[in-house]
Parts: structure tokens; C-alpha cells; sequence
């Protein structure tokens, strides 16, 4: 529901600034037309339509900052325009369904759309700004329209038919998927070059993603309308990982621009072969490929979000965003090879906490460090983290997920022996775990969790129960420095290391 609002809001954005600048360009044609005195009427056609996308894109973009700004005649001005995006096959059709949706449904009114996915908030130092947002896609589509003019042109020019096999949205589609995946397979090279292991690739809707050393496909039918690709690696060690990550980006672009060289081959070859009636299918690949490779170098006020080119920059000049892709690499070596938590750069670490303040992420660095404290030893700043946390998120019902409420319960009791609380959490993770169908039971962090909680509690045959769960859950994992840590601190709160007694309680035992 968030994810819809969001995306209607985006999408009614840059719908109205596309009709603004194709009205510009009626109105410009119109005026500049050399024969305006001996076809007047067809002048003034062309005229009024330029006047009319102009209107109706100003209205778009009006009804998309206030259902922003949630201003007064919001769901009015909303409905209005929805209606008319209706028509817009499929981009607008979808966002019109859902401003729809939105002026009738008072749930979706209330919650709040993911800014961060759609519309970027800039943060100090982060070298973003409010514009890029609403440029970016702006410019995706003029690449898209500048694609289909650059292909008619070139097939008028060798006398190529204008109807084709396969033609229109479709062609898009397929053109734009190639594109991304040979854009997207670059990155994955570089990353393999520079010791990298890919983890998870999208293009458009397929997603292919490694799980349990084996790799699974599945098809998401929202990111049709995202488009767009990304892979996802994890570095096999971190010596010099901020110079590997600026080789895995670059491969991106290059990728592109082989790719518009090779697609620009094959059209040359195109008249007179068996293939000429598909003669779209390489010109648009090379015209998208050519026009990513340039949108992605550009780097945009060093955006590290939008392009490869501002992340490049940030990686060797620093930056905010820099930052955090740098730290969240990091823990993914914990995931895949021996080491240990501890082993992170601390200064690293600390650096992208920073930057990850205030993002969706916030929560997940809060956690790490935590992590990374405790299998240091320092279990004062691993307090000080906990307590953060919990201040970001006060109920279990607040948190990511079962599985995250489970492992804040785990930490309470093994740094504090509070089982009151930890077990209030505990509870409140089995009940989030059944109003969101989530199978906990079949997670080593809740035994891990129930383990400390029944430990804490003095009820030791219960634990010795929920230890041997969570050792066979633990048997199963790799053995990585991550899996090996949560074994190791098993085996000490097992044996009473670090959980504390609640000292009131014993207070009033004894009194």
C-alpha cells in the first residue's frame, strides 16, 4: 500500500513534466511554423493541444505535491487527475487506479508512503538534492522517447518498414530488459574480478537470487513498472574494498556502452538479412544502452543514489552514501567467510552508522553494532546500542520482523539477565510471528532467544530444551564468522556467562 502510494505520486510526477515539455514543444512548433498564414487551422490545432498538455500536465503535477503536502483539496484534485491517467497505458492506468484507491480508502490515506523508495530527502553532507529526484525520471523517459525517434529516423533512412513483427511497448520492454541485463552483467563481472560473490541479480521483474547454494528464479510483477536492474554481491575479504567497489561500478557503464557498439553491429547488418523485419529490437537496444551508460556517468551532485558515476566519486573522494554501501559489504563477509564481527573496521562501522541515520537501514547498522561490540568484549557500548534501539523501536510490534523482536529479546537477557523484559519481548515476537504467518519456529534466533529468556528465568530444563533446538538449527548454517560468533555465545549463556540476575527481584526474593 505504501509502495503503491508512492508510486502513483512518482508516476503522476513525471507524467506532468513529460506533458509540459511536449506542450512547450507543440506550442514552439506552432509558433515557428512557416506556414501558418496558408494553414491556420491546422496552426491552431496544434496550438491549442500544446496549450492543452500543458494544462493537463500542470494539474499532474499539482495533484502530486498535494497529495504530498496532504493539502486541503488533495483527494479533489487527486480524483480528478486520476481519472485522466487512466487513459495513460500502463504507467498511468496503474497510478490512476491507485490515486483512486487512495480518495477512497481512508487506511491508505493514513499511512505513510515510502519516501525514501521514490522521493529522495536529502541529509546533510549526503551531496544529494531535492531535484535529482524529480529529474531522474524525467530524463528516463526522453531516453525512452529519444530511443523510438532515433530508431524511426535511422530505419527511414534505409528504407526499412515501418511495421515490424514485434512493435510499440513491447519492444520497449524487451529492449529496455536487454539493456539492463547486459548493464547489470557488467557489474557482476567486475564484481567477480574483484573478489566479489553475486548473491542476487534483478532485471525488470525476474529476480534471481542465491539461497542455500542454490540459485532460485522468481517473477515480481510490480518491478515491471519499476523497470531497472541491480545486482547484489558480498566481497570475499576486505583488503582495499573501497577500490574493488569502484571497479564493481564501473563495469556497469562499460557494460552499456559494449553493449550499444555491439546492438549498433548488428543493425548495420540488418538491410537485406532475414532479420530486417525485427530491425527495432537493436535499434533500441543501442539507443537505451548508449543513453544509460551516459545517464549513469553522470554524477549528479555526487548523488550516490542515481548513478554509478556520483557513486564512483563518492568511493574515492568519500562520501555519506559511500559510507554505508561500504559497511553493509562489510557484514555480508561475515555471511561467507571466516571472519568474525569483530574483525570490521570499527571507524568503518561508525562512519556508516552515521550516514544510515534516519534511512531504512538505521535499525538493521543499529543491530550490527551491537554485534560487532559484544563479540569485542565491549559490552558496555553493546548496552548503549541496545538501549538505542530499543528507543527507535519501544514494542516488538514495531520491529522489521518476527525473527528481528526474537534477537532483541536474545540481547536483553544475555547483557542484562532481565527476563521480565526480555521475555515481554519474546511473547510479543511469537505473537507478531503469527499475525504475519512468519514460521519463527523454524529460525535458530528465536531458540537462540528462548534459550537466554529461560536461562534468565532460572528455569533450566526449558532452556536445556531450546538449547539443543537451536544447536541443531546452528548445525545446519555455514561455517562463517557470523554463524560461528552466535555459536560461540550459545555456548556462554549456557553456561551463565554474562546473564545477569535482575537485582530487585533478588531484592525481593530475599526480603
Amino acid at each position: 500500500m505504501q509502495v503503491l502510494a508512492s508510486y502513483a505520486r512518482s508516476t503522476f510526477w513525471t507524467i506532468g513534466i513529460v506533458q509540459i515539455l511536449l506542450g512547450l514543444y507543440l506550442g514552439v512548433t506552432a509558433a515557428l511554423s512557416h506556414q501558418p498564414a496558408s494553414r491556420p487551422r491546422a496552426a491552431a490545432i496544434v496550438l491549442f493541444l500544446g496549450f492543452l498538455n500543458v494544462a493537463m500536465g500542470s494539474w499532474s503535477c499539482l495533484a502530486a505535491w498535494a497529495w504530498r503536502r496532504q493539502a486541503r483539496f488533495a483527494r479533489l484534485i487527486v480524483a480528478v487527475n486520476s481519472v485522466f491517467s487512466l487513459v495513460l497505458i500502463p504507467f498511468g492506468t496503474v497510478a490512476g487506479l491507485a490515486g483512486l484507491y487512495w480518495c477512497c480508502s481512508r487506511r491508505m490515506r493514513q499511512s505513510t508512503p515510502l519516501a525514501g523508495d521514490f522521493e529522495h530527502e536529502s541529509k546533510p553532507e549526503d551531496g544529494t538534492h531535492a531535484w535529482v529526484q524529480k529529474a531522474i525520471p524525467v530524463l528516463s523517459v526522453l531516453i525512452w522517447l529519444a530511443s523510438f525517434g532515433a530508431a524511426n529516423w535511422w530505419a527511414r533512412t534505409q528504407g526499412l518498414t515501418k511495421h515490424v513483427a514485434i512493435n510499440g511497448l513491447l519492444v520497449l520492454f524487451v529492449s529496455e530488459w536487454i539493456a539492463v541485463l547486459c548493464h547489470e552483467f557488467g557489474h557482476a563481472l567486475a564484481g567477480w574480478a574483484a573478489s566479489m560473490t553475486l548473491v542476487s541479480m534483478r532485471v525488470g521483474p525476474f529476480v534471481a537470487m542465491r539461497k542455500a547454494g542454490r540459485w532460485k528464479l522468481q517473477f515480481s510483477w510490480p518491478s515491471i513498472l519499476a523497470m531497472g536492474g541491480a545486482v547484489v554481491t558480498i566481497p570475499t575479504h576486505l583488503t582495499d574494498l573501497r577500490r574493488r567497489m569502484a571497479f564493481e561500478i564501473a563495469g556497469g557503464p562499460v557494460a552499456s556502452v559494449l553493449t550499444a557498439l555491439i546492438a549498433f553491429s548488428a543493425l548495420l547488418a540488418v538491410p537485406g538479412s532475414p532479420w530486417e523485419a525485427w530491425w527495432q529490437v537493436p535499434a533500441m537496444i543501442t539507443a537505451i544502452s548508449a543513453g544509460a551508460a551516459v545517464l549513469n556517468l553522470i554524477p549528479f551532485g555526487f548523488a550516490a543514489g542515481y548513478s554509478d558515476g556520483a557513486l564512483l566519486l563518492q568511493l574515492l573522494r568519500g562520501g555519506r552514501f559511500a559510507d554505508l554501501r561500504e559497511t553493509m559489504k562489510m557484514v555480508g563477509t561475515t555471511l561467507i567467510t571466516d571472519t568474525r564481527p569483530r574483525d570490521l573496521d570499527a571507524g568503518a562501522l561508525a562512519n556508516g552508522f552515521r550516514a544510515g541515520m534516519g534511512s531504512p537501514e538505521e535499525g538493521t547498522l543499529q543491530m550490527i553494532q551491537l554485534i560487532c561490540a559484544v563479540d569485542r568484549g565491549e559490552l558496555g557500548l553493546a548496552r548503549q546500542c541496545l538501549e538505542s534501539s530499543l528507543r527507535r523501536i519501544p514494542a516488538p510490534e514495531k520491529a522489521s520482523g518476527a525473527c528481528s523482536a526474537a534477537e532483541m529479546a536474545f540481547y536483553m537477557a544475555y547483557l542484562d539477565g532481565n527476563a521480565d523484559r526480555a521475555g515481554e519481548w519474546l511473547r510479543g515476537a511469537e505473537q507478531l510471528a503469527v499475525s504475519k504467518k512468519t514460521p519463527l519456529a523454524q529460525e535458530s534466533d528465536y531458540w537462540r532467544a528462548l534459550t537466554a529468556v529461560r536461562e534468565a528465568e532460572g528455569q533450566s530444563r526449558q532452556a536445556e530444551e531450546a538449547y539443543r533446538q537451536a544447536v541443531e538449527f546452528l548445525a545446519k548454517k555455514p561455517a562463517t564468522g557470523l554463524y560461528q560468533f552466535e555459536r560461540e555465545l550459545l555456548e556462554t549463556v549456557m553456561r551463565g556467562g554474562w546473564v545477569r540476575v535482575d537485582e530487585s527481584a533478588l531484592r525481593e526474593a530475599t526480603a
